[in-house]
């Protein structure tokens, strides 16, 4: 761990972690915090449905151009605006649930996930390029955790509060930390300096650069279509071989708990593959893993969980490596847009999983359903590895790295900020 306590003697790194944990809650909650609202408040499942998809539509669409605005001006008015403008909307959603208009419950839904679209690119931005390269992969390993700590923890809190307290407590909870994170951000070392260009060059060339990298793209929809996927199919997997549907609340858990661990693990040493390589060959463990689950199924209980928390293990891993791939193939000044495009690609990817699999459990049984996501994830990975290959045969001579790289892909910068050094 010894990575892990040169990274806290940081200054500002401890409460980064508590605002990115506060910005990640409502994320996290917001789509069955909405269908639970719905739920007790209106006795339909329906309008909580559409409330998510406005959410997630919205958020998709949003955080490229979000995104975009924490690469240039301050940082601090931009996260502020954001914070306020997702706190109005949640607050909002929850003062007039039941009284409102399906349409009004959709526009603060939708507004709300517009709003919170550029934060996690945004902090993530803030925290890298004020860390010394070496420290880099140990951060975004836990920024893995704490995604993994609020995936794993807020849909309890939601379900509790909402069926404990009253189905508005979500959004009152989602709207208090949106609040919280907006005051808590004020303090973050570096939060009120203007951004500067840096090696962006003109916007040609930023458009270059950020569409050059779809490949790490493709791999950010291909994991998040795959995890999500396994979350939708997971009960009916359960149901169709004779197992207890209600196991697929303690199976998540537990692969989020071993994700956690995962992505710790992951952060303590140096990896000899680069980056890419690495983003690559987690995407085809971890599906090869899930196909695995699909058949072992049948098996029982413990041969499930034998593939399915290993999967769970690599998938911290996984998004450290995609985020770390993205940062060594962008210039300097687009960290936030290229992390932003980045989640845009994740929700892109969770939004078709939930439209196939909806499709595919028509006409299909669960295990083939996910036998074919599986498959869909490692076609995609092969059409990223292609990417990558056609890419180093254009270009044999490449230029020298945007931002510090794995120990095998070339020379790191030493030019960055130390603002979150001790």
């Amino acid at each position: 761990m010894k990575r892990y306590r040169a990274l806290f003697r940081h200054q500002g790194l401890p409460l980064w972690s508590v605002v990115r944990a506060l910005t990640r809650f409502p994320i996290v909650g917001a789509p069955i915090g909405f269908v639970l609202l719905a739920r007790t408040t209106l006795g339909t499942y329906t309008t909580g449905a559409w409330m998510a998809a406005a959410y997630m539509i919205c958020e998709t669409i949003a955080a490229p151009v979000l995104g975009a605005r924490f690469g240039r001006g301050n940082v601090l008015r931009g996260l502020r605006c954001a914070l306020l403008t997702a706190a109005a909307a949640f607050l909002g959603i929850a003062l007039v649930a039941g009284a409102a208009g399906t349409p009004v419950l959709l526009a603060l839904a939708g507004t709300a996930g517009a709003a919170t679209a550029g934060l996690q690119g945004g902090l993530r931005s803030l925290l890298t390029t004020r860390l010394d390269p070496a420290d880099v992969p140990t951060a975004l390993s836990w920024e893995s955790v704490i995604h993994q700590f609020v995936y794993a923890l807020g849909p309890v809190v939601v379900a509790g509060t909402a069926f404990g307290i009253d189905g508005r407590a979500p959004m009152v909870l989602a709207g208090t930390a949106a609040l919280a994170a907006a005051l808590l951000s004020g303090r973050l070392p570096g939060i009120t300096e203007r951004t500067a260009p840096g090696a962006a060059g003109s916007r040609q060339a930023a458009r270059r650069a950020l569409l050059g990298a779809w490949p790490v793209y493709l791999t950010s929809a291909g994991v998040s279509f795959l995890i999500a996927t396994v979350e939708v199919l997971l009960a009916p997997l359960l149901d169709e071989n004779g197992l207890p549907a209600s196991l697929s609340g303690p199976l998540l858990g537990a692969f989020a708990v071993t994700s956690l661990l995962g992505g710790l693990c992951y952060g303590l040493r140096t990896w000899r593959m680069s980056y890419r390589s690495q983003s690559l060959v987690l995407l085809i463990a971890v599906a090869t893993l899930v196909g695995g689950a699909a058949l072992a199924a049948g098996a029982g209980p413990v041969p499930l969980t034998a593939f399915l928390l290993p999967a769970g293990a690599l998938y911290a891993a996984l998004l450290t490596a995609r985020n770390l791939s993205l940062r060594e193939r962008l210039p300097r000044g687009l960290d936030a847009t290229g992390y932003s495009l980045l989640y845009a690609g994740s929700g892109l990817g969770f939004g078709l999983s939930a439209a196939l699999s909806g499709v595919l459990l028509t006409h299909l049984a669960p295990h083939t359903a996910l036998l074919i996501a599986a498959g869909a994830t490692l076609l995609l990975a092969a059409a990223g590895a292609a990417a990558e290959r056609g890419r180093r045969t254009r270009r044999p001579s490449p230029p020298p790295p945007a931002h510090g790289q794995s120990p095998d892909a070339g020379a790191v910068h030493e030019d960055r900020p130390a603002a979150y050094h001790s």
